[in-house]
């Protein structure tokens, strides 16, 4: 049965059934909470920042993780053996050439200086003839100035 109204439209004059009631189903699992474990990753520099390799070791415990890393880059260290020998501290340095400079002079040394004419101070020669009369403290000084990270912790959610 319908009616005109005063717009001249017709309206019904039903009640709306109410809509019907879906079934109860199963209660939904509750979603697991995230694990947050840490991954022990060597950092690839590019030309689009920073990229990551695959996870070496993954640790439920960041301080075991950091331990990781930490003697798998005093083993790269010895690997190398050279710092320089993965480039001159003006480029690869993120502080700078002029700070490491400042960072060799606290420890006791004389840095070498820039020939005339040359490119780049060499750097990796110097570290050659001067390695064997350093202490095993001042060869960590200049790693650590220099500061090469080969292996990183980085954390990471497990879902």
């Amino acid at each position: 049965m319908t009616r005109k109204a005063a717009t001249g439209r017709k309206t019904s004059t039903k009640k709306a059934k109410p809509a019907a009631k879906k079934p109860a189903g199963p209660p939904r699992a509750a979603r697991p909470k995230a694990l947050v474990v840490y991954a022990v990753q060597r950092p690839r520099p590019g030309e689009y920042g920073t990229n990551y390799s695959d996870p070496e070791r993954v640790f439920a415990d960041r301080a075991a993780a950091e331990r990781y890393a930490a003697e798998r880059n005093r083993q790269l260290r010895t690997d190398f053996n050279n710092p320089f020998s993965l480039g001159s501290p003006s480029y690869d340095n993120a502080v700078g050439e002029a700070k490491f400079v400042q960072a060799v002079k606290k420890i006791g040394l004389t840095p070498p200086t820039k020939k005339k004419g040359a490119y780049q101070t060499d750097w990796e020669g110097w570290w050659d003839r001067i390695y064997y009369d350093l202490t095993d403290a001042q060869r960590d000084a200049i790693w650590d100035a220099l500061n090469p990270e080969f292996y990183v912790v980085r954390p990471t959610r497990l879902e």
